[in-house]
């Protein structure tokens, strides 16, 4: 789906994500990048490249990382958190070619003789958000080994070969069969697609990447439990339920299809694997009046 993705929207389709880090302490730039090279090796899909072959994408897994561990000094700067960030973020904005670049990036920042910045970024072709959180933890380990002058602890990393062991098990079982049938029986007779855009998305705008950041205060969050609690739904169920009525509010559908991404991992082994294991699940929502409201107090 993502290499599809890729294909329609061409330039104007970043499908990156990525993190940044803050180390408050020294770091030792080149044992880092001594750790990270540890970390590619171990880690399959950051060495991985999509490939395609009469129309169809192949997985292909480099013997050796395509790329370079950079590491900039920016303590120099008048705002060396700013500087850090503009590469940062001109970096996140490129879309890698799926066949020859490397889909992993992995950068260090210094900011001060006691704080540094670790980035990584990758296509989500080969990785999710898990994985990420997997890779962060094992270079910690590895640096750290490194620090003492010590062998670090065996790497518990699943092979990449192990998703495509349980996919296949999955095709092939009655599982998937029944799966097939329930998805097929609930989003027949799909509703005629929606937005809340006010204009028409073009590929390549200069502005295609946009992001917002809000906070609930700590009242709103206590009320939101307590809407969970006489609702008899958890807090996630709250927060997907309030969106789906806005959905209804601003567009006036009362038939609603909302992808939701989900994890996909199942079992120990895809939670041991540095890759990507999510799903879109749709959520189907029909409205009909009279609804229910929330408790009195709210608005």
């Amino acid at each position: 789906g993502l290499w599809m993705n890729h294909k329609i929207g061409g330039d104007g389709a970043i499908m990156n994500i990525a993190e940044a880090v803050d180390i408050h302490g020294p770091v030792d730039p080149p044992l880092f990048r001594q750790a990270l090279y540890r970390l590619v090796y171990e880690a399959q899909m950051m060495r991985a490249n999509v490939i395609e072959r009469d129309g169809k994408p192949l997985l292909a897994i480099r013997q050796v990382y395509g790329g370079q561990f950079p590491y900039f000094d920016m303590s120099g700067e008048a705002d060396p958190r700013a500087a850090a960030e503009a590469w940062m973020q001109e970096e996140y904005s490129r879309n890698p070619h799926l066949e020859h670049d490397p889909l992993w990036v992995s950068v260090l920042f210094k900011l001060a003789a006691d704080h540094y910045i670790w980035y990584q970024r990758a296509h989500h072709i080969v990785l999710d958000g898990h994985g990420g959180g997997l890779l962060a933890r094992r270079l910690a380990e590895l640096y750290t080994a490194l620090v003492r002058g010590e062998e670090p602890p065996p790497c518990a990393f699943t092979p990449a070969a192990t998703a495509i062991t349980l996919e296949n098990a999955y095709r092939e079982s009655d599982r998937f069969r029944r799966d097939r049938d329930y998805w097929k029986e609930l989003l027949a007779g799909l509703p005629e697609a929606v937005t809340l855009s006010r204009r028409q998305h073009r590929p390549g705008l200069a502005d295609r990447l946009c992001r917002s950041t809000a906070y609930l205060s700590a009242e709103t969050s206590r009320r939101l439990g307590e809407l969970g609690k006489a609702t008899g739904a958890s807090l996630p169920q709250v927060l997907i339920g309030l969106v789906a009525a806005y959905y209804h509010r601003v567009t006036g559908a009362d038939d609603l299809v909302i992808g939701m991404p989900v994890t996909a991992r199942l079992n120990a082994d895809a939670r041991q694997m540095p890759g990507i294991f999510v799903n879109v699940v749709p959520i189907r929502l029909r409205f009909a009046a009279p609804s229910s409201v929330p408790p009195p107090g709210w608005t």
